[in-house]
C-alpha cells in the first residue's frame, strides 16, 4: 500500500478531546486516533468532558470520585493500564457535567485552564475534537478537526439539545469534519460543517488475522463483541439464538456492560442461565484469540436513531478473524454486505442465518474475509488522517 508523505514536525502541539476515558475497557477511534497523531507531534488526551447526563449510581459515582482523585494528584500518564506512546499525555478535566447555557462560562473557563500549556504553545496549534463541547479552542488553533463518530444527539442520557448547540458553534471554525457513517455525513452537512469527510471505522487487522485459526481447529463457536447493553443489543434476538443452538454449539459474549441499569443486568442473566458464556471485558489480544477460534461474528443491534448512524468496526475485526458476520439491517453493515460473508437478516430469519453459516467455514472462506478486510485498517486510516492534518496546516499558513 502506498504510504502518503507527511511531514512530521515536533513543533506542533495536538489537543485530543475526547468522549471517552484513556482506560476505557474497549479501544475505540479516539484511541487509536491519538496514538496515531503521536507521530505528528505532543499529543494532549484530554478525557471524556461528560457528555452523559449523570445519575446518582454507583458506576457514576466512581467514576466522578476518580476524576477528582486524578487531577488532585496531578497524574497524566502514572497508572494507566492503556499502553501511552512517548509524545502522548493524558488528561482529566474536571467540569460541571452539564453543558447548557447556565454552566458554560464556568466550563470555558475549566476547560481552558485544563489546555492551558496547548494554548500557550507558540507554534502550530491543532485541536481534533471527538466532542463538540470545545468551549472555543477551536478560535485558538491553526487548524480544527471534529471527528464524529456517532449521532451523538441520540446517545440515551446525552441532550439533544445542547449536541446541536455545540456542533453549530463548531462548525463555524472546523476546518474539517470527518464522519464515520453516511448517516453522520449527512447529519454534518446539514449543520452545516463546510467541509466533510466519510471515513468508515476500520480495525486492528493485522491483530486479527495473525491470531486466526485454520478452519479444522475452529469450534462451533458464535460469538458477539461489544457494549452489552439494551439501547443497542437485542436481546431477545440473542435469546432466541441461544434457545436454538444444537448440542455442542456454543454463543459467547464478549465484552462489558457498562451502565449500572437493572435491565442490562437482568437480559445478561438471563442469557447465562441458558448456558451463554459471557466474558467480560477483554483485552485485544483475548479478543483477537476468540474470535480466531469461532465460525460467526454476530451484530445484533436493534434498529433506532441511534444505531441507524453506527459504523460497526466489528465488520472488519469479524472478517480479519475469518469468521461470516450476521447483521440486523444497519444501513452501514448493508452497503457491504454480500450475503455469504456479511449477511443482513431481519429478526424472523436472523437466528436461521447463523445456524445455516455455522457449520459452513472453510480455509478458503477465511482467506476471502481476510482480503476484504485488510483494505480497512487502521496504519492507512492513520496515514490519509495525518495527511489531512499536514494540507490543512500549510492551506491555513
Amino acid at each position: 500500500m502506498k504510504m502518503l508523505a507527511v511531514r512530521v514536525t515536533r513543533e506542533m502541539r495536538i489537543l485530543v478531546l475526547g468522549t471517552a476515558d484513556w482506560d476505557a475497557t474497549i479501544a475505540t477511534n479516539q484511541h487509536f486516533v491519538s496514538a496515531g497523531l503521536a507521530q505528528l507531534g505532543q499529543v494532549e488526551f484530554v478525557e471524556s468532558l461528560g457528555l452523559r447526563r449523570p445519575k446518582l449510581n454507583k458506576g457514576d459515582r466512581q467514576r466522578m470520585m476518580a476524576r477528582v482523585q486524578a487531577r488532585l494528584r496531578l497524574k497524566t500518564t502514572e497508572g494507566v493500564r492503556r499502553p501511552v506512546p512517548h509524545a502522548l499525555s493524558v488528561n482529566s478535566a474536571i467540569v460541571v457535567p452539564f453543558h447548557g447555557r447556565a454552566a458554560g462560562s464556568v466550563n470555558r473557563w475549566l476547560v481552558r485552564r485544563t489546555a492551558r500549556s496547548w494554548l500557550r504553545w507558540s507554534g502550530a496549534r491543532v485541536l481534533y475534537a471527538f466532542t463538540p463541547t470545545t468551549y472555543g479552542l477551536e478560535v485558538d488553533s491553526d487548524v480544527c478537526v471534529y471527528h464524529c463518530v456517532d449521532l451523538l444527539a441520540s446517545v440515551p442520557g446525552i441532550s439533544s439539545k445542547v449536541i446541536d448547540q455545540h456542533e453549530s458553534l463548531l462548525a463555524r471554525n472546523a476546518d474539517l469534519a470527518i464522519a464515520s457513517s453516511g448517516p453522520v455525513a449527512r447529519h454534518l452537512k446539514s449543520v452545516p460543517f463546510h467541509r466533510v469527510e466519510l471515513l468508515p471505522n476500520v480495525a486492528d487487522i493485522d491483530l486479527f488475522t495473525t491470531r486466526a485459526a485454520p478452519a479444522q481447529e475452529r469450534a462451533r463457536r458464535v460469538v458477539f463483541a461489544g457494549n452489552l447493553v439494551t439501547f443497542k443489543v437485542d436481546f431477545e434476538l440473542l435469546d432466541a439464538l441461544a434457545d436454538r443452538l444444537p448440542a455442542g454449539a456454543e454463543l459467547v459474549l464478549a465484552g462489558p456492560s457498562t451502565t449500572d441499569s437493572i435491565v442490562d443486568r437482568e437480559a445478561i442473566r438471563r442469557l447465562t442461565a441458558r448456558g451463554v458464556r459471557w466474558t467480560g471485558a477483554l483485552t485485544h489480544l483475548d479478543l483477537a484469540d476468540l474470535l480466531g477460534s469461532a465460525a460467526v461474528g454476530l451484530i445484533p443491534y436493534r434498529l433506532n436513531d441511534y444505531t441507524l448512524g453506527v459504523s460497526p468496526l466489528k465488520v472488519y475485526e469479524y472478517l480479519a478473524a475469518g469468521l461470516s458476520v450476521v447483521s440486523t439491517p444497519l444501513p452501514e453493515v448493508q452497503a457491504v454486505a454480500d450475503d455469504r460473508h456479511v449477511v443482513v437478516s431481519d429478526r424472523a430469519t436472523f437466528v436461521d442465518r447463523v445456524l445455516t453459516l455455522l457449520d459452513v467455514i472453510t480455509d478458503e472462506d477465511i482467506h476471502t474475509r481476510q482480503d476484504r478486510a485488510s483494505g480497512h485498517s487502521w496504519p492507512a486510516r492513520l496515514d490519509l488522517i495525518r495527511a489531512r492534518i499536514d494540507e490543512l496546516l500549510t492551506q491555513n499558513g
